[in-house]
């Protein structure tokens, strides 16, 4: 697949991950702000980067 073709792909994944990623990111947020933890937050991240990495790694 070409760089652009990627992109692309990419584009219209953002369109259902945006929301996703907003979604789960300000539920924990909340939760976070109720006990004081980043734990939470730190893992959202941390999953996040991961489908992100996958998807720039698939060919």
């Amino acid at each position: 697949m070409l760089k652009a073709e990627r992109l692309h792909g990419a584009d219209r994944r953002a369109d259902r991950w945006v929301p996703a990623f907003q979604k789960e990111w300000t539920t924990t947020l909340e939760e976070s702000r109720k006990t004081f933890s980043l734990a939470g937050l730190y893992e959202v991240v941390q999953v996040w980067q991961a489908r992100v990495a996958q998807c720039v790694a698939e060919p």
